[in-house]
């Protein structure tokens, strides 16, 4: 049942045209679009990839608090909402060895190169609304998946 629910979620996330990033700071949540750099998950142990300005203030709330949440929705009947640690990677030389020619158009310029930065996200929690794998009727309940640091996916027991 597990590997399932984690076969909809990456499907989900492969399909999702959109990928919104919630981040807290002292002034509350914010929430922004966001695109991904890096495979499926499967493919990194679950840990998704962003491109980020430093300058910008996704990276001062990430700073403020590293968990973060990220949003996904493919069509009208699969959303996914991943919550995990997220990390600024700042060093230079892993950014060069992760540097793909398609980011020169997102960051232009010598200055905007020298500022760029990936944020690499550790998933711990999935919550899924997928007809056909979570319970009917769809969209009013979630089945949710939990890992911890040095552990594998397990479905978290809610009460309905």
């Amino acid at each position: 049942m597990i590997q399932g629910l984690l076969e909809g979620a990456e499907n989900v996330i492969a399909n999702a045209p959109h990928t919104w990033l919630m981040t807290l700071s002292e002034s509350g949540v914010n929430a922004r679009p966001m695109g991904r750099v890096i495979p499926s998950p499967s493919q990194t142990d679950w840990r998704l990839c962003f491109l980020a300005d430093a300058r910008s203030r996704k990276v001062r709330d990430i700073s403020f608090a590293r968990q973060v949440r990220l949003i996904f929705e493919h069509d009208d009947d699969a959303f996914l909402s991943l919550a995990g640690a997220a990390e600024v990677i700042t060093d230079t030389v892993f950014i060069v060895r992760r540097w793909l020619p398609a980011y020169d158009r997102i960051f232009p310029t010598a200055d905007d190169k020298a500022n760029a930065v990936f944020i690499d996200i550790r998933a711990e929690e999935l919550r899924l609304w997928i007809r056909g794998l979570t319970p009917e009727p769809f969209g009013v309940r979630s089945l949710t998946l939990r890992r911890p640091l040095d552990g594998d996916w397990h479905l978290d027991k809610e009460p309905p």
